[in-house]
C-alpha cells in the first residue's frame, strides 16, 4: 500500500495549492475506478503529477473526456427529449452518476464545438449569397435552428470556395429520385 501511496500529494503538493472545489470534481471522477476515497484522491493527484497539467480544468476535462459515452448519452437524451426539463437532464446525470454540474459543462462543450469548429472557420473567401440561402433551406432538415442551419451550409460551401455546392447537391438529389423510382 506504501508504493499505492508515494507520489502525488505525498511527494510534497499539499492540498492547499488547489481549489478544493476542482480536487473533490476529481475525487469524483477517479471514484468511479474505487471505492475507496483515499486511493481516488491518490489517483488524481499522481494524475496531476504525471501528467504535468497545471490548470486543473484541462486535468478534470481529460480524465471526463476519458467516458465519450457520456457524450453519447447528452447526445441521446436531446435526440430523444424535445425541450427537456432541467430536472430530467439532472436526472441523466443522477442515472450516469455524474455531477449534473459536470454534466451541464459537458453539454455546453458539444455546442461550442459544433459552432467553434469546422470548414468554415477557415475559409476566408465570400459564400455566394444565393448558394448560402439554398444551404439553409436544405440543412433545416436537421434542425429547426437557422442559425445552425446556417452553420451547416458554411461548412459544405467552404469545401468548394463558397460556391455551387447546394446547386449541385440539388441536381444530384434530382438525379438520384429519379433512379430510386425505376
Amino acid at each position: 500500500m506504501k508504493e499505492l501511496i508515494e507520489g502525488g500529494m505525498a511527494e510534497g503538493m499539499p492540498d492547499s495549492e488547489f481549489p478544493q472545489d476542482q480536487i473533490q470534481k476529481g475525487i469524483k471522477i477517479e471514484a468511479e475506478h474505487t471505492d475507496n476515497p483515499a486511493i481516488a484522491k491518490y489517483s488524481y493527484t499522481k494524475d496531476i503529477n504525471f501528467i504535468g497539467i497545471n490548470n486543473l480544468d484541462q486535468l478534470i476535462k481529460k480524465i471526463a473526456k476519458k467516458d465519450k459515452n457520456i457524450e453519447d448519452k447528452i447526445i441521446d437524451f436531446f435526440s430523444e427529449n424535445d425541450n427537456p426539463l432541467d430536472k430530467k437532464f439532472h436526472a441523466l446525470a443522477d442515472k450516469l452518476g455524474v455531477d449534473p454540474d459536470d454534466l451541464e459543462t459537458q453539454a455546453y462543450d458539444l455546442i461550442t464545438s459544433f459552432f467553434s469548429h469546422g470548414k468554415s472557420k477557415e475559409f476566408t473567401g465570400r459564400y455566394d449569397e444565393n448558394e448560402l440561402k439554398i444551404g439553409i433551406q436544405v440543412e433545416m432538415e436537421h434542425t429547426n435552428n437557422p442559425k445552425m442551419a446556417k452553420r451547416i451550409a458554411m461548412d459544405h460551401l467552404a469545401e468548394f470556395n463558397g460556391k455551387l455546392y447546394y446547386t449541385e447537391l440539388l441536381k444530384l438529389e434530382k438525379k438520384l429520385k429519379k433512379l430510386v423510382k425505376e
